[in-house]
């Protein structure tokens, strides 16, 4: 008895930082293979065939899901981190030009307080 099994990798890396769109698509498409990698698993068990054979097949793709989880998980840290750079660029920017306001009101005042004193009183 021959057993003849087929399995479908395809590994999706990101190796551009273009960010959001290109994750998010990445990370559907990951999703659905882990989707067809679990389908495979469960067919596994419901196979005909050798106890050997099936748990090696079984080991096989729980490792394939495996590196899918851990693809999935790296381009959503990714996304996560693109987020929080482009916030605290944005964030950066805003008390820059609040900042600069505010010294030059803080200036002003500080100018104005100065002409009174330095009058000096003499009686």
């Amino acid at each position: 008895m021959q057993v003849t099994s087929s399995t479908s990798s395809s590994t999706v890396t990101s190796t551009s930082s273009s960010g959001g769109t290109d994750n998010a698509s990445q990370i559907a498409a990951l999703q659905k293979q882990l989707r067809q990698l679990t389908q495979q698993l469960k067919d596994v068990a419901n196979s005909e065939g050798d106890a050997k054979t099936k748990q090696k097949r079984a080991a096989l793709l729980q490792a394939q899901i495996q590196v899918v989880q851990a693809q999935i998980s790296a381009l959503q840290q990714q996304q996560q981190q693109e987020k929080t750079d482009k916030a605290a660029k944005v964030q950066q920017s805003k008390p820059a030009t609040a900042n600069s306001q505010s010294q030059q009101a803080q200036k002003k005042k500080d100018e104005q307080n100065a002409l009174g004193q330095q009058i000096d009183v003499y009686v």
